[in-house]
């Protein structure tokens, strides 16, 4: 999940460059062998003025791809480079660093070629909740040459040779502004290559795995990018401010709910959209606030609220903590309903007990209007499998719980990415109508975050966000001296890992 916001930022980044007139290059981990400390799909991108966004090693590979880069930006042709990181300084690019790695980096040009003619759809894409591949050519002349494999039947882009079309080769079933730019068509051969790639593209974007793939006689990277799950934070007090700053820097997509406008911004004002005390931002107007810059969304609702509408429950983990009791359980009771796999709860054991026992009871607080009164699907008002039947629950809606990385009960980013409108699930098992109040009371996690003894706001954010990433990588969190598998590998338990 990280790799989909780093391409993201890029991506953006190279906008701005080039509404400026400035030139950049990309640089893309494209293959590893052993230790490496990125993983295939890590990008850097280097600016003709310095500027660099992303990295593709913890520095020890920079500074050399910088070197590469610059010959790039001037020649506008793409590179491979190889890199070694053993300890044997004798090699070919050794560069004695001891960690026994092998490291292939694409460096090509940014702002012109190939990946500047998909700019615009790959920005499409990273705004919406579908999975898909980016394929690109690592061998030969073709090198640099890529396509986008979206959802449903849309491709964009072709491996025919690379610098033969000045702008998208082919845009099946992709719409685009009218009178959009058309290269040239693609020879046969090219568009057997192109089939060929797409067909494998989709059953990666399946399997959820990227890598260099050898497909009639060219080594082509495909790259796979599932959406990252998104985190609803219902508070926003002073204490959420580090932990959606954490969580959107590790790659959650961010939502902050609260009712009281005043903690969303200085003086109970949003910036952009809907989003004001008079004029609360409910549902999809995204707004700003200099207190949660880097959160996706902020909006104004209480638990109740028929008409607000949260991202997919099925792809979304929720961290409570509005400091009230009545508002933590109508936010808990909701969620719940919704099908949420993680419903973290701040505050003590005994305060999670006390709301999941008044769940249990059918009880309701005094958080606003009666939950479950005129409410939508998801806003039941009893927890899920306590009474009879249970409200708000959709056939689809997953019902995980345990402990993160038990094969019996740890959820992965699972099913098939890209399946339909919406995004991949979190977890593989559905929820079902008959689901029992302790499977519910499994996907609730009070105290939330990992016993790393921390003390303050910004520590507890931190071990919120560790306990939120084990259990979206299927991992039992423990030292990594214990572990025994390369430090990279997935549980086998795991569907499908979200980079």
């Amino acid at each position: 999940m990280n790799h989909w916001q780093e391409s993201a930022e890029i991506l953006a980044r190279l906008a701005e460059l080039a509404a400026a007139g400035q030139r950049a290059a990309l640089a893309t981990v494209v293959s590893i062998a052993g230790s490496a400390y990125r993983r295939p799909g890590a990008k850097l991108l280097i600016e003709e003025a310095g500027g660099t966004v992303g990295s593709v090693s913890g520095g020890c590979l920079e500074a050399d791809v910088r070197e590469v880069a610059r010959e790039v930006i001037a020649s506008g042709r793409p590179s491979l480079r190889h890199y070694n990181t053993g300890a044997d300084e004798d090699v070919v690019w050794g560069l004695g660093l001891g960690c026994n790695g092998l490291v292939d980096v694409l460096v090509q040009p940014a702002s012109a070629g190939p990946l500047a003619d998909l700019a615009d759809r790959l920005r499409e894409l990273f705004a919406g909740e579908g999975a898909f591949a980016l394929a690109t050519v690592v061998d030969g002349e073709e090198l640099g040459a890529s396509l986008v494999v979206g959802p449903g039947d849309a491709v964009a882009g072709s491996l025919m040779e690379r610098g033969a079309a000045t702008g998208p080769a082919r845009e099946a079933g992709w719409p685009g502004p009218a009178g959009a730019r058309q290269g040239l068509p693609a020879s046969p051969a090219a568009a057997d290559l192109d089939r060929l790639v797409v067909e494998h593209a989709r059953g990666l974007v399946a399997a959820g795995r990227s890598g260099v793939q050898r497909i009639a006689g060219r080594e082509v990277f495909v790259e796979v990018l599932p959406p990252p799950p998104h985190l609803i934070v219902c508070g926003a007090g002073d204490d959420a401010r580090p932990l959606v700053a954490y969580a959107a820097d590790a790659g959650f997509r961010v939502t902050v709910v609260d009712h009281r406008a005043g903690l969303m911004a200085p003086g109970g004002g949003l910036i952009g959209g809907e989003g004001s005390a008079a004029a609360p931002a409910i549902g999809g107007t995204p707004c700003k606030s200099e207190w949660f810059p880097k959160a996706a969304r902020l909006i104004v609702a209480r638990p109740d609220e028929p008409e607000l509408a949260l991202p997919p429950a099925a792809h979304s983990l929720a961290v409570v903590k509005t400091h009230s009791l009545a508002h933590d359980r109508e936010w808990v009771r909701r969620l719940l309903a919704a099908g949420l796999p993680f419903v973290g709860v701040l505050g003590p054991r005994a305060r999670t007990e006390a709301i999941l026992k008044d769940l249990a009871a059918g009880r309701v607080g005094s958080a606003g209007s009666q939950p479950g009164a005129g409410s939508p699907t998801g806003s039941a008002g009893s927890l899920p499998g306590a009474g009879a039947g249970t409200p708000g629950r959709s056939a689809a809606a997953p019902a995980i719980g345990g402990t993160p990385g038990r094969s019996a009960a740890a959820p992965a980013i699972g099913g098939t990415p890209g399946r339909s409108a919406a995004a991949p699930a979190i977890g593989g098992t559905p929820g079902r109508s008959g689901e029992s109040g302790k499977d519910a009371k499994g996907r609730v996690f009070g105290p939330v975050g990992l016993d790393l003894g921390a003390d303050g706001p910004r520590q507890v954010a931190l071990s919120i966000v560790a306990e939120l990433l084990a259990f979206v990588a299927g991992r039992e969190p423990h030292h990594l001296r214990e572990r025994r598998e390369g430090i990279h590998a997935e549980p086998r338990e795991k569907a499908l890992h979200a980079r």
